[in-house]
């Protein structure tokens, strides 16, 4: 038959009478009776199948699996202590935290000017890092705080992750406006025939790489001129080269007045998407990612009702307070 779990207090009771040697002192600094700590100590020897300690002359000495037991103990307690003390109020005015934010460099150029300008405004002396998004580590660095938030589309970051949709992105194409005449859409044969450069966000897990495998399947190996590894590059070699490229919406209005290039609405058929900000469950009530958050969903959202989606093995949701 399974033993019953172990509630803190029990686990209290071994640490005191570990740390001060003796029931009844254990007593005092826990403020309990000496024979709750010795029923304490009775069930806990029972739970572990072991005396635990031993009355000796310098007091209760530990047993071999006492010691081993009670670095574990330690840091179940405290772990369970800090959980529990309130945690200061964020005050954005005059904090000095830095917000390290991972998204593609797509997602860089769409949205972190407009976040820096809105954190300059509100928190002067708040810092954001803008850091590429590896999909290999991504999850592993959010897990362990390194990485506070990902914006964009990552499909890699599943169960423990909250995800909170901002808006939707589409596809439009960009050209030289002085090719072939410009200012007309293409018809599908015109898009093969035509010359391309392809952006990859290779092992990043970002949704783009569906939009990639979708170009490839249509636009002859031939035609495709290069393939790059940013967005950033590649409207370049569209107005040097002569060349289209298929990118988001949102920064190809930016390209286009950098770079007086074209748009052009796509002649197939590219899956919109949401941008969508992500984070890891054992941050969720931190009171500065709240801030964060809610400040990205303000300047982002598409208007929609504020909330978040626990992803995990079994349908859950949570919402923001």
């Amino acid at each position: 038959m399974r033993a019953p779990p172990l509630d803190l207090r029990l686990l209290e009771v071994f640490e005191a009478v570990y740390v001060e040697k003796s029931l009844t002192n254990a007593a005092v600094k826990l403020a309990m009776s000496q024979p709750a700590v010795s029923q304490g100590l009775a069930r806990l020897r029972a739970h572990f199948g072991d005396p635990l300690f031993v009355r000796m002359v310098g007091g209760m000495e530990p047993t071999p699996r006492a010691k081993e037991l009670f670095t574990s103990v330690s840091v179940i307690l405290k772990e369970a202590r800090e959980s529990l003390v309130a945690k200061p109020a964020f005050d954005p005015t005059v904090n000095t935290r830095e917000f390290v934010i991972a998204t593609t460099d797509l997602g860089a150029a769409a949205l972190v000017p407009g976040l820096i300008e809105a954190v300059r405004t509100r928190a002067p002396q708040v810092r954001v890092a803008s850091v590429n998004a590896d999909g290999r580590a991504l999850a592993d660095d959010m897990a362990t705080g390194d990485i506070d938030l990902a914006i964009g589309n990552f499909p890699v970051l599943q169960a423990g992750f909250y995800q909170q949709s901002l808006y939707q992105e589409t596809y439009v194409l960009l050209a030289d406006p002085a090719r072939d005449g410009g200012e007309r859409e293409l018809t599908l044969d015109e898009f093969r025939a035509a010359q391309h450069v392809i952006v990859t966000t290779g092992s990043s897990g970002h949704f783009h790489g569906e939009i990639e495998r979708r170009l490839r399947a249509i636009v002859p190996p031939e035609n495709i001129v290069a393939t790059l590894s940013n967005f950033i590059v590649a409207p370049l070699v569209a107005r040097a080269s002569n060349v289209i490229v298929t990118v988001p919406s949102r920064v190809a209005r930016i390209y286009a007045n950098l770079f007086g290039l074209e748009e052009l609405a796509p002649p197939l058929e590219l899956p919109a998407y949401p941008i969508t900000q992500y984070w890891h469950a054992r941050y969720h009530h931190d009171p500065g990612l709240v801030w964060m958050r809610r400040l990205l969903h303000e300047l982002y959202s598409a208007g929609g009702e504020a909330h978040a989606e626990l992803a995990a093995a079994e349908p859950a949701t949570a919402f923001e307070d």
